[in-house]
């Protein structure tokens, strides 16, 4: 903490805690030392802090969590730099967090040569509770895995889903971290983009181990953790202790004997004066102290992701907050459809129509049209109607928005072939065609849109 530059994290001001004494002391029952009555400004601060405990935080952290307030300068740390340190260690646990809808937009690149070798490696699908409800949450770490293989990733040590809005998963990833911890005192390092939910996980762990759950300081701002938040597993060790040999699930004879040692107990004698005994159940697990730290570090920036362009009030409208669902159009030959001012595509060639299904945040708007009037939309209608090419937001922001260009062009075959395209930070779209179709999507600057496997196999109607 410091009071030099507010544009820095870590600032606090000069004043704080030396304001003058609020008049509500005196009607909240808090004791006034002195005949008097009177406090000096330490008293009232040591008063207030033992009456409302609450955890300092910086002003960068208050106008992110509480404000959505975006600092002047967004914070991009290097990575080579930021996990060199990770990078010397010979052991540890490195957990790469991605969210799951927008996978593998959110995948980063060469995280084995970051971290360097020797570590283990999970990898966990965060939001899994936005996923729609006809997607079979058991194919989806089968899919993680296999769209991850693709793009460099040649194995890990387990694939996990979660989901650390609702806690779902959340069980499974500590027993993961603690069956990866051989020797019971590697460190964990919690790795991803920005905004994948490394700080919400790190805060649902502490929720589980009973500890203050607001550890991490979380936004939808991108860049919101500026260095490596370390959480000693000691003040967590009844969460990530290793399971004690022994420990066995009890038959109904070991019921039946443990009644039979509750009856001897409660008719055992008085023990005779100035003796102490003390009665342990030895069935009880002693948690030990476990070592090591767990760091949630910086999200690291990822230009192929449309939200890195976009403001927080933006972010609102494009990060989805609730189960997704399929938004379903049907588009003709030299036809568009705008994804918001985030995304079109166009039908260039096509012997029947093209059934698109999106799966985005609702707030984003879909809006067909010809594909001669494109450019004519976005002169006009770019940032200024909320239910056509929305965000980005205000006619300013449209003036400097980049300019619409080709991410991808893709032929459909005909069929019942579904080809499913990453939206590289809002999500992805099926796109299928009773026969052959020739496809563009554009996006501003012309990035994050790609070809992945499905996520999951399209649903055949028996006749």
């Amino acid at each position: 903490m410091h009071s030099k530059d507010d544009r820095q994290p870590g600032y606090i001001p000069r004043d704080y805690g030396t304001k003058p004494i609020p008049p509500s002391v005196h009607e909240r029952g808090l004791k006034v030392p002195g005949p008097s009555g009177s406090l000096t400004p330490s008293d009232v601060k040591e008063i207030l802090r033992k009456k409302n405990p609450k955890k300092i935080i910086c002003q960068r952290c208050h106008r992110l969590k509480y404000q959505n307030v975006q600092p002047p300068k967004p914070f991009r740390p290097n990575p080579v730099k930021l996990f060199k340190e990770i990078r010397v260690r010979g052991t540890g646990v490195v957990v790469v967090i991605v969210d799951v809808v927008d996978f593998p937009g959110s995948l980063l690149k060469d995280v084995p040569s970051l971290v360097g070798m020797g570590k283990k490696m999970i990898l966990v699908g965060n939001k899994a509770d936005l996923l729609p409800e006809d997607v079979p949450r058991q194919d989806v770490k089968k899919w993680l895995r296999k769209v991850s293989k693709g793009r460099g990733y040649e194995a890990w040590d387990d694939v996990l889903l979660v989901s650390a809005a609702t806690g779902n998963g959340m069980f499974e990833l500590v027993q993961s971290i603690v069956a990866a911890r051989k020797d019971g005192d590697e460190d964990v390092f919690l790795v991803g983009c920005a905004n994948v939910g490394k700080s919400a996980v790190v805060n649902a762990m502490r929720k589980m181990a009973g500890m203050d759950a607001g550890g991490s300081t979380t936004s939808r701002m991108p860049g919101t953790t500026v260095g490596m938040i370390p959480m000693r597993m000691s003040a967590a060790s009844v969460l990530f202790a290793p399971p004690k040999k022994g420990w066995l699930k009890k038959t109904a004879e070991d019921a039946v004997e443990e009644e039979a040692k509750d009856d001897t107990k409660e008719n055992a004698s008085e023990p005779e004066e100035g003796l102490e005994i003390t009665l342990e159940d030895p069935n009880t697990p002693k948690i030990a102290l476990v070592q090591g730290t767990l760091y949630d570090t910086p999200g690291l920036h990822n230009p192929t992701q449309v939200t890195t362009l976009l403001k927080p009030q933006e972010l609102v409208v494009a990060i989805p907050t609730r189960q997704l669902k399929a938004r379903r159009e049907k588009l003709a030959k030299l036809k568009s459809m705008f994804i918001g001012g985030l995304f079109r595509i166009d039908v260039l060639e096509a012997d029947s129509k093209v059934r698109i299904s999106v799966f985005v945040s609702s707030r984003i708007p879909l809006h067909p049209c010809k594909l001669s009037r494109v450019d004519t939309l976005i002169e006009k209608h770019l940032g200024v109607h909320p239910k056509m090419l929305y965000p980005p937001i205000g006619p300013e922001r449209a003036k400097a928005w980049p300019k619409f260009e080709r991410a991808m062009i893709a032929e459909i075959k005909g069929g019942r072939e579904e080809y499913e395209i990453a939206l590289a930070g809002l999500g992805w779209m099926r796109v299928s065609c009773a026969k052959k179709a020739l496809i563009e999507v554009h996006s501003p600057g012309g990035v994050g849109a790609f070809i992945r496997p499905p996520i999951s196999p399209p649903i055949v109607k028996k006749r």
